[in-house]
Formats: C-alpha cells, sequence, structure tokens
C-alpha cells in the first residue's frame, strides 16, 4: 500500500520543487495544506449529507406513493 500523503509530506516535496528552503517554509505551506484540507472535508461531508437526505426523501415518497405509513 503506498504512504498517506500528508500535509507535511506534501508541503516539504512543494518546497523542493519550488526550490524553496523546507526547514524555512515547509512549515507554513503544510498549515495552508491542512487548511485546505479541512476546508475540503467539510465539503464532501455537506455534500454526502445532501445526497443522502435526497435519497431517503425519494425513498419515503416511493413508499407513501404504494401505501405505507
Amino acid at each position: 500500500m503506498p504512504d498517506e500523503i500528508t500535509p507535511e509530506r506534501l508541503a516539504t516535496r512543494l518546497c523542493h520543487a519550488l526550490r524553496l528552503a523546507p526547514r524555512d517554509h515547509a512549515e507554513a505551506l503544510a498549515e495552508i495544506l491542512r487548511g485546505a484540507l479541512a476546508d475540503t472535508r467539510a465539503a464532501a461531508v455537506a455534500a454526502t449529507k445532501t445526497a443522502c437526505l435526497e435519497i431517503a426523501e425519494d425513498e419515503a415518497e416511493r413508499c407513501r406513493a404504494i401505501g405505507a405509513t
């Protein structure tokens, strides 16, 4: 299984790619990446909840249509 890419590892890779000293810039980049990851995760959870609610509402409507209570 491949290693997990963490914000810290990605920040270090970015520093190397941008030819920046990781000891000077990696922590700031990692913090930015952690924030972006948290925002992305929150958006994914919200989208999942919305999709599940829509499925549940559709299923409830289908059940009501056939007379279920």
